[in-house]
């Protein structure tokens, strides 16, 4: 909750023992004057601070202020308090000035008001309409100069005096320490009336001097405050200078540390650029070996198709050759039952003399026979031959190695024979 005015926290202590002792002593003295009283008008009321006081003395209060804030504040206050203090007092946010009542009033609480105001009179003639003619006023403001963003007067007993005499008879003058206090009426009362005399000049003076008094010992305070800031400040300037000589050092270690760091970062920059270069160089050499990869690659594989194709060739050739091998085994069967029956047949011509031309005719005959089927048998070796040196290189050349050279026994056998 937003409130503006600090009289809750000066009255709870909350802006230090001097501040409360001397508001609580301010707050006594309207208490004390307004206790006999049943209906009263606090103008000004703040946080609602004193009408509450007076609520729970049984009085009836209407507490008015213009600011909502300080409205809202008091309002919340008197929700925490007692029922009979809810019953006794009432807050209303509204500019006096615009305030409109047939109610008079036994007594008018106007407090640390009037400073605020550019045309005080206008307000006191307000507020005396409202009061009783046997009524009482209580009225309070700052003694001499008070600094505050809110203040357009400055009061001093004597234009304090004056403004009021023009629309009241006043009671009582008193001063307490920062504030004076009067009580005043509409009734005249000439043995009580108060007047500026000797003893009022006097007391105007002694609050004076209790304010210097206390001024003095403020500015003491400060000037051993001053003095106490001013050795540590001094003290603090020594530090700062040892510090700032440590600091300059350790500047200068710094900026040759940072310095030599930088050099050896340039030098792995440098590095770590000729080894970039390396590696792009190594990258290119890499791409082109790759290249020469892909195109072996692809030799290897044209290679491997002739390879299988040959292969294929190979066996076929081989299938041919292994019916070659069974025809030439074939043969040499035939050939050894030939010879078998040549060498019955001269066993028999040499039992028989007189075939032996005979037998010599057929025999050239049969040799002339064996002569054309060695030609061709040479014939064949021969292309066996070409056909081996065609197919050295290729893996199954043992094969056809092995293939010729049985053909080639064979071809001897029937030679032989």
């Amino acid at each position: 909750m937003a409130n503006n005015d600090r009289v809750y926290l000066a009255y709870s202590g909350q802006l230090g023992e001097e501040f409360e002792r001397t508001t609580k002593r301010r707050i006594e003295w309207i208490l004390e004057q307004a206790k006999a009283y049943g209906q009263i008008l606090d103008i000004g009321c703040s946080q609602g601070i004193v009408s509450l006081l007076l609520g729970e003395q049984g009085s009836k209060v209407k507490g008015i202020d213009i600011q909502p804030e300080a409205i809202e504040f008091a309002e919340g206050l008197l929700k925490n308090e007692y029922a009979h203090v809810g019953e006794c007092v009432e807050f209303e946010c509204i500019d006096f000035m615009l305030y409109e009542s047939d109610v008079k009033y036994d007594c008018i609480i106007i407090t640390e008001v009037l400073e605020h105001l550019e045309e005080p009179d206008k307000f006191l003639e307000k507020a005396v309409s409202f009061l009783e003619p046997s009524g009482k006023m209580i009225i309070s403001v700052p003694f001499g100069v008070m600094d505050h963003p809110d203040h357009v007067s400055t009061f001093y007993l004597t234009n304090f005096y004056s403004l009021l005499q023009k629309y009241l008879h006043i009671y009582s003058f008193d001063f307490v320490e920062r504030w004076m206090g009067i009580t005043a009426g509409l009734m005249e009362n000439s043995e009580s009336d108060f007047q500026i005399d000797q003893d009022a000049i006097k007391a105007e003076e002694s609050n004076f001097e209790i304010l210097d008094r206390k001024m003095s010992q403020r500015i003491m305070s400060l000037y051993d405050n001053m003095c106490n800031a001013n050795s540590k400040y001094k003290q603090s300037t020594a530090n700062y200078s040892q510090l700032k000589l440590k600091m300059n050092e350790q500047e200068e270690r710094y900026r040759n540390a940072l310095k030599e760091k930088e050099e050896k970062y340039q030098e792995q920059i440098q590095k770590r650029r000729e080894q970039e270069a390396k590696c792009k160089e190594q990258e290119a050499k890499c791409k082109e070996q790759e290249a020469k990869c892909k195109e072996q690659e692809a030799k290897c594989k044209e290679q491997e198709a002739k390879c299988k194709e040959q292969e294929a060739k190979c066996k076929e050739q081989e299938k041919l050759y292994k019916e070659q091998e069974a025809k030439c085994s074939e043969q040499e069967k035939l050939c050894k039952e030939q010879e078998e029956k040549y060498r019955k047949s001269l066993e028999e011509q040499y039992k028989d003399l007189a075939s032996t031309v005979e037998f010599i005719s057929e025999l050239q005959r049969k040799v002339q026979r064996l002569d054309d089927q060695n030609r061709n048998l040479a014939a064949d070796n021969e292309q066996y031959r070409l056909r081996l040196e065609k197919i050295e290189s290729n893996f199954i050349w043992k094969a056809e190695i092995k293939v010729y050279r049985k053909l080639k026994a064979i071809k001897n056998k029937v030679s032989r024979g």
